[in-house]
């Protein structure tokens, strides 16, 4: 039953009683539009930004493994295109997103299989990290790509002109092996910016393709799209010595 008014001044607790009683929907409710409000700008200002997204594709995971005091192969990689990516932001400090994936075929998993490999276990890691580049193809941040010559060919094969940029325009001035029918992907071993990297293990300069990925059609007008790929053709450029 409501209790009636009865003219004596209401305990802070009893207001706050009343205030609940009547309110309790309300207070929930903006509470929870707080919380998620909070998390996204915490989430937004801690997010690095990145001057360039540069993707590769092997068949082998470029080992992150230091050994002793030395640089894993993976931070060997990602050192190296850092001197070659631009400081988009202008701070002084180049952040790149380095994406590693493992994307082998059947045969290369027999052979996983030989030296008495888990295949389901190594088979769940290539079916995420190949839907995690057919995504990217497609309409991912990362626009620069290296990817072992059976993937680049696989790829540019199936989509033809319509997935990667003509890398002829970028590379007037330099000496480059194409890899394919066009001019799409050049073989990573003939440029001299990556001499340094032989030997690293699960990345095959020899068995390793450069190119750049177009625009989709579903991002194309999207500034952060329009901002990636420009990036990308910065870092094109840098590795080809174009300028």
């Amino acid at each position: 039953m409501e209790e009636k008014y009865t003219g004596e001044s209401l305990t802070f607790s009893k207001k706050l009683e009343n205030f609940w009683y009547h309110y309790k929907i309300h207070t929930v409710a903006a509470l929870f539009i707080i919380i998620v409000a909070v998390i996204c700008i915490v989430q937004m200002c801690s997010k690095p930004s990145y001057d360039a997204h540069i993707l590769y594709a092997g068949d082998e995971r470029i080992s992150s493994v230091r050994q002793g005091g030395d640089l894993s192969e993976y931070e060997k990689v990602r050192d190296a295109l850092i001197s070659v990516s631009p400081d988009r932001d202008g701070d002084g400090d180049v952040l790149i997103s380095f994406l590693n994936l493992f994307v082998a075929n059947e045969d290369e998993l027999i052979a996983l299989s030989e030296r008495g490999e888990s295949i389901e276990g190594v088979a769940n890691v290539i079916k995420e990290d190949t839907d995690t580049l057919h995504f990217n193809m497609l309409s991912g941040d990362y626009y620069v790509m290296l990817l072992s010559t059976r993937i680049f060919l696989d790829y540019d094969g199936e989509y033809s002109t319509a997935l990667f940029t003509d890398l002829s325009v970028y590379a007037e001035a330099a000496d480059v092996e194409y890899v394919g029918d066009g001019k799409r992907g050049i073989k990573l071993s003939s440029l001299e910016n990556f001499s340094e990297l032989e030997g690293i293990n699960g990345m095959d300069p020899e068995d390793t393709v450069l190119c750049l990925r177009k625009i989709s059609d579903i991002s194309k007008g999207q500034n952060k799209h329009e901002k990636n790929f420009a990036a990308g053709e910065a870092v094109i450029r840098k590795l080809l010595a174009y300028d």
